[in-house]
């Protein structure tokens, strides 16, 4: 799952096939390490858009080490990045027969089930990946299982495993930063400020960071404290002041961005998104950088758990 994912692509190249030779090639060609190198070389062009000579690589790699499991892991992966979700279960399917053990897999077939929407295959994989004793990644996994069991409406484990991710990692600022989304969207001030006080020790002040605290701060009743956030926010930000509020978000990491989905503007100031399946607020709120409660209050959702697919939501701010 690409910040939302949730879950990046983490690929640990591993010789995990017997060595095979390429006919006309050099005594001592290492067609191994030639596919390891042009996998290297496919997913840098695939991450920088350049899908044909990402797939020339890629292609090449499978040429070299058919046999080589992160030849399939890194085509499951480019035909997942283009959508073509068929053929990317076809090439997980055909590493998992070739590497059934490797965590890094289990990882992003996890976040790849959850894209999806089948969430309790992907919450198997990822715990999985999670529990691997030979995995280094495993506060992103638990990432990815936290926004997996948001997209089910499971708030209140989304956070367990944001603290859990927190106990592998605690420098982490990406998971203090969605666990204080989290908390804010349940109006858990106290929880919400706990968590900022982590986040803001390991990031710089930024607009959004005021933005966030004054957030909190009035949630508390702490208008004192929270004018004062607002005059720091119009002292160091000025030129920020009349912007909306979610321009003054962190944008959006191309690892998190979740896929098109149907836009339309209809006036001026009011952007709208069609939702897909397997999207929830919480997608939202990273894709278009604005907080879930704004999202909730826009479109007057009483129940986040009775969202469907096909449903108009507005995701701008109305009144500008």
């Amino acid at each position: 799952m690409r910040y939302w994912l949730i879950g990046t692509f983490c690929l640990l190249l591993s010789a995990c096939a017997t060595q095979t030779t390429v006919s006309n090639s050099p005594r001592n060609f290492d067609t191994v390490e030639a596919a390891k190198t042009r996998i290297s070389l496919g997913l840098t062009y695939l991450e920088n858009g350049n899908y044909n000579q990402a797939k020339a690589n890629l292609d090449k790699a499978m040429e070299y080490a058919p046999r080589l499991g992160d030849s399939h892991f890194a085509l499951a992966h480019y035909y997942q990045t283009v959508s073509d979700f068929g053929m990317a279960e076809k090439y997980y399917q055909q590493a998992f027969d070739l590497d059934p053990n490797n965590p890094n897999l289990q990882n992003s077939y996890g976040a790849f089930l959850c894209q999806k929407g089948d969430y309790n295959q992907a919450e198997k994989y990822l715990l999985k990946a999670a529990n691997s004793e030979r995995y280094s990644s495993t506060a992103e996994t638990y990432e990815n299982l936290a926004i997996c069991s948001h997209s089910q409406a499971r708030i209140n484990q989304a956070i367990e495993y944001l603290e859990t991710a927190l106990q592998h990692q605690p420098g982490r600022g990406k998971s203090w930063y969605m666990l204080i989304e989290l908390f804010l969207s349940k109006g858990q001030y106290g929880d919400a400020k706990d968590a900022f006080r982590q986040y803001e020790k390991l990031v710089p002040v930024t607009a959004d960071t005021l933005s966030m605290a004054i957030e909190i701060e009035e949630g508390l009743g702490n208008d004192k404290v929270a004018q004062g956030y607002q005059a720091m926010l119009e002292q160091l930000y000025p030129d920020k002041i009349n912007l909306p509020r979610r321009q003054l978000l962190a944008p959006v990491s191309r690892e998190n961005s979740q896929l098109d989905s149907t836009v339309e503007l209809v006036n001026s100031n009011v952007q709208t998104h069609i939702l897909q399946k397997g999207e929830n607020l919480y997608r939202l709120a990273i894709k278009y950088g604005v907080r879930i409660q704004w999202l909730i209050d826009w479109n007057n959702i009483d129940d986040v758990s009775n969202l469907s697919v096909g449903q108009e939501l507005i995701v701008s701010d109305p009144n500008l």
